[in-house]
């Protein structure tokens, strides 16, 4: 099957050809045309970062496409040390976005790009591009999860904080509960997030940053009723996670404590022979401990799906 191009021509705007069509009916990336578009992996960063990068939720909803494919597809590879010249400050925001969305890279530890970032996106949260011309770009709760959600509790906070106290566009408060419990959906931030005290944190970046003690979000953070949620909150979560595992755990320890697992993940190779000699065991090859652990959490992850 043949899909549109992915290449961006010197004049910066999109392929309109369709890809190439392999003799096994996969399809490539690019057209003919464009077929060594890829090659050059420092043109190709070059034209991104410091030409078509710049400005995307103005710019035809194709260019911000392929872009999240070349993300997607580890076709534009980038690292953080890649953002450090001023000029990543500012007009960068959905090419953010997207690297947040598609990548590894953790733009908060560059906080001179994290804040003005993520006080941008909060802004523009929910609204949609306001030129008739451009292509509209929504920014949704998930994004904001998205970004917010995948280092630890201190950097969430912190970006919460960033929501503008402005009464015209304060969220209600029945609003950030919904926003709260939908933080909690992914069980690995969730995990992240029951293990730290919440109120000590949250006392530590008000006393670091005096003007937040005035912020709207204070009084429901430190209000009785976020602490009940959070009380709530957990003990649902801890209750969930006891539930799905009651259905494999059974399995799991029988499959765990097996001698010949006992041998293989805790004891010096040195020890082998004797052991094995000395309880009679039967070693076959075994998945490692990681692998085991591995096929449970996909367990979980499809029980979620």
């Amino acid at each position: 099957m043949s899909y549109e191009c992915l290449a961006i021509n010197q004049s910066g705007n999109c392929c309109k050809n369709w890809t190439q069509v392999l003799e096994d009916g996969s399809s490539t990336f690019t057209c003919y045309t464009h077929r060594n578009f890829f090659n050059n992996h420092d043109v190709l960063k070059d034209r991104v970062l410091r030409l078509r990068g710049r400005f995307l939720e103005w710019a035809d909803h194709g260019l911000q496409r392929r872009i999240s494919m070349y993300l997607e597809n580890n076709l534009l590879r980038l690292t953080l040390q890649d953002f450090l010249h001023p000029h990543f400050f500012q007009s960068y925001n959905i090419l953010f976005l997207l690297i947040a969305r598609h990548t590894d890279i953790d733009l908060s530890q560059n906080v001179d790009i994290w804040v003005p970032w993520v006080t941008w996106l909060w802004n523009h949260s929910w609204k949609i591009a306001w030129s008739p011309v451009a292509n509209p770009h929504t920014i949704s709760a998930e994004d904001m999860i998205t970004v917010l959600c995948r280092n630890n509790v201190v950097q969430y906070y912190c970006g919460l904080y960033r929501f503008p106290d402005e009464s015209i566009i304060r969220m209600s408060e029945e609003n950030w509960f919904k926003f709260f419990n939908q933080t909690l959906e992914d069980p690995i931030w969730a995990h992240t997030f029951w293990a730290n005290d919440h109120q000590q944190i949250i006392e530590h970046i008000i006393k670091a940053i005096p003007a937040f003690r005035n912020h709207h979000l204070t009084s429901i953070l430190t209000g009785e009723l976020y602490k009940a949620w959070l009380q709530e909150s957990k003990n649902a979560w801890y209750d969930h996670q006891k539930e799905r595992m009651d259905c494999v755990k059974e399995e799991l320890v029988a499959v765990t404590h097996h001698p010949s697992r006992v041998i293989t993940w805790t004891i010096h190779s040195e020890e082998h022979t004797e052991l094995i000699n000395r309880w009679k065991v039967v070693t076959e090859p075994v998945a490692s401990l990681a692998e085991v652990l591995e096929e449970v959490r996909s367990a979980f992850t499809v029980d979620k799906e």
